[in-house]
C-alpha cells in the first residue's frame, strides 16, 4: 500500500473542509475565541445535565422555556448569518450579539413571569403578544441559519393554515390566540412534546456522545469491534452491530456508535467524521480535503454507485463541465492511499459506465 501523503498543515485542511462542505455552517473559531467558546458549551452541557437530572422537579413552565433561551443563546454564537460570515475566523458582529441575549430575555421572562401568563391563559396582553412574536422570530431566525430554508418553508405553511383558520372563526382575537398558541401553551406549539423530550432525553445524549468522541472511548468501542469481527465475512456489518451494542448498553440507543464516535467503518477503513483522519488496518493515512470528501461521500453510500458527474458536483459545488479527468485523478490517487493493491482494488471499485462505489473488501 502506499502512503505516501499530501502534507497539509491542519488548520489549513480544517479551513477548505469547511469551504468545500455545503452544509457546515458553524462558526470559525481560533485561539481565545475558541477557548471561550469550548468553555461556554461546557457550562451549557452541565447545565442542561444539572436541569435533567437534578431539577427534574421543577414545572415544564420554568425547564421548558430556559432549555429553549440557553439553546438559543449559545446557538447564535455557533452559527452565523450566512456562509460567507462562518469563513471569517473570530467574526462576531454586534447583531448576533444582540440576538443572543434577546433569546435569554425573552425566553427566560416566560419562566420567571409563569404564575402571571399560567392565570391569564389565551387573554394573554400587549406585552405577551409581542415578546411572543420576537421569540419565535428568533427561533424561527436560527433555525434558518442551522438546518436551512426547507424546513422553515414547511413550519410556515402550517403556521399560515394555522393563522387562516383562526381568522376565519374569530378574526378579532385571532393574533392572540396564535401567539398564545404558538408560544405559551405547552400542549402545542415550541413547548410541544418534541422540545419536552429534547429538554429530557436527547440533550443528554448529544452530551453523552461528544464526552465519548473527546475522551476517545467511542473510538475504542469502534476498534474492539473491529478486532473481533472487521476481517470476518460480512465484517462492515457485524462491526457496526457490536460496536451499537457495546454504546447502547448505557445510552439506551441502537445507533449510538454513529453519534457517539462519528465514525464510518469499511471492512479495514475508518473514517472518523469528528476528527477528519481515515485509518487503514489500524495505519493512519493523510488525505487532501478533497480525496478526504469523495472517500467520504462513498463510505456513507455503500454499494451505491456515484457517477462522475454526481461526484463532481457533490464534492467540488460546482457544475460539472469536463469533469472526468479530474475525478478520475483523485480516485487514482485515493486508491494509492486505501488499497493494498490498487490495480486490485477490494473496496473502491468502478462500476463501467455508471461510476464508483465503496465495497466491504471481500
Amino acid at each position: 500500500m502506499s502512503h505516501s501523503l499530501h502534507h497539509t498543515d491542519a488548520a489549513d485542511t480544517a479551513k477548505l473542509l469547511q469551504e468545500l462542505d455545503r452544509d457546515s455552517k458553524s462558526r470559525s473559531l481560533t485561539g481565545g475565541y475558541k477557548t471561550a467558546m469550548t468553555v461556554l458549551f461546557v457550562l451549557y452541557s452541565l447545565t442542561m445535565i444539572v436541569m435533567a437530572l437534578v431539577v427534574s422537579g421543577a414545572t415544564q413552565y420554568t425547564r421548558l422555556p430556559v432549555f429553549v433561551g440557553m439553546t438559543l443563546f449559545v446557538g447564535y454564537l455557533k452559527y452565523p448569518a450566512s456562509k460567507r460570515d462562518a469563513l471569517r475566523d473570530n467574526y462576531f458582529p454586534w447583531y448576533d450579539v444582540i440576538l443572543a441575549f434577546a433569546s435569554l430575555g425573552v425566553f427566560f421572562y416566560y419562566a420567571i413571569e409563569q404564575k402571571r401568563i399560567i392565570q391569564m391563559a389565551n387573554r394573554i396582553g400587549t406585552t405577551q403578544i409581542v415578546l411572543g412574536i420576537i421569540g419565535i422570530l428568533l427561533l424561527v431566525e436560527l433555525c434558518r441559519r442551522s438546518t436551512g430554508i426547507p424546513l422553515i418553508v414547511v413550519v410556515g405553511l402550517f403556521t399560515v393554515y394555522g393563522a387562516w383558520w383562526l381568522t376565519n372563526n374569530n378574526p378579532k382575537t385571532a393574533l392572540r390566540n396564535l401567539i398564545y398558541n404558538l408560544f405559551y401553551n405547552l400542549n402545542c406549539g415550541i413547548f410541544s412534546s418534541p422540545i419536552t423530550v429534547c429538554a429530557s432525553f436527547i440533550v443528554l445524549f448529544i452530551i453523552l456522545g461528544s464526552f465519548l468522541e473527546k475522551t476517545g472511548i467511542g473510538t475504542f468501542f469502534v476498534d474492539l469491534a473491529n478486532s473481533i469481527a472487521g476481517a470476518s465475512v460480512g465484517g462492515p456489518a457485524k462491526v457496526a452491530v457490536i460496536s451499537s451494542a457495546l454504546e447502547g448498553m448505557y445510552s439506551g440507543s441502537s445507533v449510538a456508535n454513529t453519534v457517539g464516535s462519528g465514525s464510518i467503518t469499511i471492512g479495514g477503513i475508518v473514517l472518523d467524521d469528528r476528527t477528519k483522519t481515515v485509518t487503514v488496518e489500524g495505519e493512519p493515512v493523510s488525505l487532501t480535503p478533497t480525496e478526504y470528501a469523495i472517500l467520504h461521500l462513498l463510505m456513507a453510500n455503500p454499494g451505491k454507485v456515484f457517477s462522475t458527474k454526481v461526484l463532481y458536483e457533490s464534492v467540488w459545488q460546482e457544475a460539472a463541465l469536463g469533469s472526468e479527468g479530474a475525478v478520475a485523478v483523485h480516485i487514482r490517487h485515493l486508491r494509492e492511499k486505501i488499497e493494498i493493491n490498487p490495480s486490485e482494488p477490494r473496496y473502491l471499485k468502478v462500476v463501467w459506465g455508471q461510476g464508483y462505489k465503496m465495497e466491504g473488501g471481500k
